[in-house]
């Protein structure tokens, strides 16, 4: 009798440390998910502000021909990440003459 008592105890901790070690593996897991998603939006906004730096000195450089669609961090580019960015940049009407409004659109893939 003390020997089922005993097994029976047994088995039932033996499956409370089971149940708790899955727990924690599942527990890390999402962890990592959230961190492996920070990671990849922190690179995402870094390579946006990549892009507009490129935008502005291409703007600097060449007014006239800056305003235009181009990628940053394709495999061309050699790039260490697996990101691209498309600028895409359109000219809007401005209230003042001799000026003129550019609207920036970013797209970021991952």
């Amino acid at each position: 009798m003390r020997k089922a008592v005993v097994l029976v105890t047994v088995i039932i901790i033996t499956l409370l440390i089971a149940i708790m070690a899955a727990i924690v593996i599942y527990v890390m897991t999402q962890q990592a998910y959230v961190a492996e998603n920070k990671i990849k939006r922190g690179r995402a906004e870094y390579a946006a502000m990549a892009a507009l730096t490129e935008l502005h000195a291409r703007m600097r450089n060449n007014p006239a021909n800056a305003v235009s669609n181009f990628e940053i961090g394709s495999a061309a580019d050699g790039a260490p990440y697996p990101l691209k960015v498309t600028v895409t940049v359109t000219n809007a009407a401005a209230e003042f003459s001799g000026t003129n409004i550019q609207k920036i659109k970013l797209n970021v893939t991952y």
